[in-house]
């Protein structure tokens, strides 16, 4: 099984309550709902089972708290839109995330 998950970045966009940043915050989500869709069918179409999970939180926090409660194996970060560079200043580093159990890789 692959697990694909989507964090809405709430460190950036602070938690949603009544305001533009609301807004903002159910847009990133749907966004990132639709690719987790889209990461769906794609397994399906290839036989493999994917499970899609979305969070907020701060990346780092969640991929690891997501890593350890999921039991995976590997991470891999999504970098199509997104350089490492950018990755690591997001919080979202080997360094921070890294488990002897849940290797990352960029």
């Amino acid at each position: 099984m692959v697990h694909v998950l989507y964090v809405v970045d709430t460190q950036r966009y602070g938690e949603p309550a009544l305001s533009s940043a609301e807004v903002l915050i159910d847009c990133l989500e749907d966004d990132g709902r639709e690719h987790l869709r889209s990461l769906v069918e794609s397994g399906d179409r290839r036989g493999v089972t994917v499970e899609e999970h979305c969070r907020h939180g701060r990346p780092a926090d969640e991929i690891a708290a997501a890593a350890e409660e999921l039991a995976v194996d590997l991470i891999v970060p999504c970098l199509s839109d997104v350089t490492p560079a950018q990755l690591r200043h997001q919080g979202v580093d080997s360094n921070r995330i890294a488990d002897p159990r849940s290797p990352m890789t960029a």
